[in-house]
């Protein structure tokens, strides 16, 4: 046997499981070891608005997580809230309704001002204003998809609804 012993040499790292500090700042100290007892007393004590106002939030949160996903995307019920509020004031729908069949005249017979906004790029095709079909077609669909906008944002419904039909309106537009 050798006189050098693989297992007492002192050259030999550390065993891999036992870290080792390669300082002092790398040891820790009293000072950044947290105390439980500190730790589980809050900074503060919530009053009750500040709770209140937490628990709503939670519950509007668990109450959504229950049902189910596709019945919280769909606005069916949103829509069926729409219609009602415009039953209930049917002359300014009236209104608006008569406003866009006097523009789709406008429209038809090709003296329409409808006109895309310059940044959008949708119909940026020389086509769109050339072709006069297709320049029709673009000018019904944006009186169109105004009217809808205003007759949403206009009726009187919560916060909730009012988003899920902005949201359904503009992605039925964006497919369109």
């Amino acid at each position: 046997m050798s006189s050098t012993d693989p297992a007492t040499t002192s050259n030999d790292p550390a065993p891999a499981d036992v870290p080792s500090p390669r300082n002092a700042s790398d040891v820790p100290t009293a000072a950044a070891v947290p105390d439980p007892a500190e730790a589980a007393t809050p900074a503060h004590e919530p009053d009750a608005a500040e709770v209140a106002e937490h628990a709503v939030a939670l519950d509007m949160l668990l109450v959504d997580g229950a049902l189910w996903p596709a019945v919280r995307m769909l606005p069916a019920n949103a829509a069926l809230r729409l219609a009602m509020e415009l039953a209930r004031h049917p002359g300014t729908t009236l209104r608006r309704v008569g406003e866009l069949a006097e523009e789709l005249g406008r429209i038809a017979v090709g003296s329409s001002e409808v006109a895309p906004a310059p940044k959008d790029r949708r119909f940026k095709d020389e086509a769109w204003r050339t072709n006069p079909v297709l320049r029709r077609l673009l000018q019904a669909y944006l009186a169109a998809s105004e009217t809808g906008a205003e007759l949403v944002s206009k009726a009187d419904l919560d916060w909730r609804d009012r988003e899920r039909l902005t949201f359904a309106l503009d992605n039925l537009v964006a497919a369109l």
